[in-house]
């Protein structure tokens, strides 16, 4: 939020307008991410017993599309309440929305609920045997840090190559949405 007031005050925003945006969208966020964990997952919710999982969030289970998705309706909505264009909201918040993530991927190593296939190549991470998250039938052996290792390096290039990017409008939040999307694919 500091980096995000930062950037929409230069713009000419009221200072901390941010967190007006923030009371709607990040609310929103989290359901939106435990409604896609769900929906990607509805063979496990779906059956009778388990219905009431679906609220059980403390056990674990979001997505950050969903979370992106219901972030973005409620940035909308903040926006609207408080009369900051949209686009320029998303363009100031990109390089916060960055810095969280790949912040939220050092965690997901440490709770090592995130990996790719395995590797002999130096930068893999030794994951613990046995692991609840571990894949069946996949021996112990070194995984490649496939999701967390592109996330970094996919937040590292952006803030290389785009900048501050204040003299485009939401160019810095178009950058971001398309190359995660285009790494989530790739991976």
């Amino acid at each position: 939020a500091i980096m995000t007031n930062h950037r929409l005050t230069k713009r000419g925003a009221e200072p901390w307008v941010v967190i007006d945006i923030c009371l709607l969208a990040v609310p929103l966020a989290i359901i939106g991410a435990r409604i896609f964990h769900v929906v990607t997952h509805w063979g496990f919710y779906s059956v009778p017993a388990e219905h009431l999982a679906i609220f059980y969030i403390w056990e674990g289970g979001i997505a950050i599309f969903g979370a992106l998705i219901g972030g973005a309706i409620g940035a909308w909505l903040g926006c609207k309440w408080t009369g900051i264009r949209f686009w320029t909201f998303a363009d100031a918040l990109a390089p916060g929305l960055l810095l969280a993530q790949a912040l939220g991927r050092f965690g997901n190593w440490f709770n090592q609920e995130l990996y790719g296939l395995p590797t002999d190549l130096p930068w893999g991470l030794q994951i613990d045997y046995p692991n609840p998250a571990w894949p069946v039938g996949l021996e112990d052996l070194v995984q490649g840090p496939h999701t967390n290792l592109r996330d970094r390096a996919s937040v590292a290039l952006l803030d290389i190559f785009c900048g501050s990017a204040d003299s485009a409008i939401s160019s810095f939040a178009r950058t971001y949405l398309y190359s995660f999307t285009l790494g989530r694919l790739s991976g």
